[in-house]
């Protein structure tokens, strides 16, 4: 049998026999063969992630631009709430609410918002406070006739003004989505 010691004797490795460099050579492929096994699916696995976190952030963004004029919408007449409305009828202690404050209760764009949180990611948290008070300031509300009254205007009104507060939110959440992604011009 042919010794092949030289080859690392500066290592201080034993002298092997031809048999045992096969028996070293197959362990250690082994070895590489598992590590590459158990690395190609992990990085696979990472490589979807993040194809999965950049399709979420576009749909997060075209969902944005296409809520955005819907929560603008809002937002226009919440301020008309609050600034026409709001003063007068807040003060009391129930009773019949403005005619803007009674367009809200049926405003399409609320229910359109509500069913788009899904779709907006990081914007989700303070939509949702939009549509969470709205929809508390519906239940506040009860039709007579052609009257919409409320039995608390000041639990009323105090929802339209959070509410209000979560569209300013929400807008400047938006805005900032955006200019993340375009930078500023």
């Amino acid at each position: 049998m042919a010794y092949t010691c030289w080859q690392f004797d500066l290592l201080s490795w034993p002298c092997l026999t031809q048999a045992e460099w096969a028996a070293w050579f197959q362990a250690i492929s082994s070895v590489v063969a598992i590590i590459v096994a158990l690395a190609i699916p992990a990085f696979q696995w990472r490589m979807a992630r993040r194809e999965k976190a950049r399709d979420d952030e576009a749909v997060t963004a075209a969902t944005a631009a296409q809520m955005l004029p819907h929560i603008q919408d809002i937002g226009r007449t919440l301020t008309q709430i609050i600034n026409g409305e709001g003063p007068k009828l807040g003060s009391t202690p129930s009773g019949p609410i403005g005619p803007e404050a009674s367009a809200l209760i049926n405003h399409k764009s609320v229910d359109i918002l509500s069913a788009s949180l899904r779709s907006l990611g990081p914007v989700r948290n303070t939509a949702s406070k939009v549509v969470f008070n709205i929809y508390r300031a519906r239940e506040i509300v009860e039709t007579n006739g052609s009257t919409v009254e409320t039995w608390s205007n000041r639990k009323f009104y105090g929802r339209l003004q959070a509410a209000q507060t979560a569209t300013a939110q929400t807008l400047d959440q938006i805005d900032k989505l955006f200019s993340d992604h375009i930078g500023d011009m």
